[in-house]
């Protein structure tokens, strides 16, 4: 998207946010083309991305600022929410020339992240279903600067389903948490956690122990925890 492009956009958004919600998804829809569930919400926050899909009662919350995303996509029931900040490269900046990248959100059905996280999706970030960024301040960062070549790369994070991050975890990117792993607070991931079904903790993560697989939160049928 050329920079004239990103401006209507951005004044599309800008327009839309203090809207009441049918009438700003049915802007969103007819001016910019996103995919918007009827039930889906997106409160006092700025989201711009050049294509955004919200499934059913899919919500974003309020003070989020998302921006400079090729692809936003929430499934069924996903949410984003408060004071988060995500944001993405445009396609033709000059720190990436010729990377192949995508710089997108992707969370899966029943999945959350909470509050007040930095989500760098310079690269894709995919999240699977059933998950929580949980806490606060955490970091997701697909992006870093290669201290021997002395350039900008980035690589896509993935999170498996069925996860828990917990407070102020730091997650680099090209690194993949599989399916029903719970990663302490603090932990900086810095490697793939591979063993399912296990609790990691430290600087830098470690298996610390093999869970429960009976756990409520490994089954649970919906993804808010109260």
């Amino acid at each position: 998207m050329d920079t004239f492009l990103r401006g209507i956009h951005l004044v599309v958004v800008v327009v839309s946010i203090v809207l009441p919600q049918p009438v700003k998804r049915a802007l969103l829809r007819k001016f910019l083309g996103w995919t918007i569930d009827p039930s889906a919400s997106i409160g006092l926050s700025v989201v711009h991305a050049r294509s955004v899909h919200l499934g059913e009662k899919a919500r974003i919350g309020h003070a989020n600022v998302i921006k400079n995303l090729q692809h936003l996509q929430l499934d069924n029931h996903a949410r984003i929410g408060n004071l988060n900040w995500v944001f993405g490269v445009p396609s033709d900046s000059m720190f990436f020339r010729g990377v192949e990248r995508d710089s997108s959100l992707h969370l899966g059905e029943h999945s959350a992240i909470t509050s007040r996280h930095i989500i760098d999706a310079t690269d894709a970030i995919r999240i699977g279903t059933f998950t929580t960024v949980a806490g606060y301040r955490s970091q997701l960062l697909s992006h870093s600067i290669n201290i021997e070549t002395g350039q900008q790369g980035c690589a896509p994070i993935v999170i498996g389903d069925r996860c828990f991050l917990g407070t102020s975890i730091v997650v680099f990117g090209g690194c993949r948490v599989h399916d029903r792993i719970v990663v302490g607070a603090g932990s900086i991931v810095n490697h793939d956690l591979k063993d399912v079904g296990s609790l990691y903790a430290g600087v830098p993560a470690r298996k610390i122990k093999e869970l429960d697989p009976a756990s409520d939160y490994f089954s649970r049928s919906t993804g808010r925890v109260l």
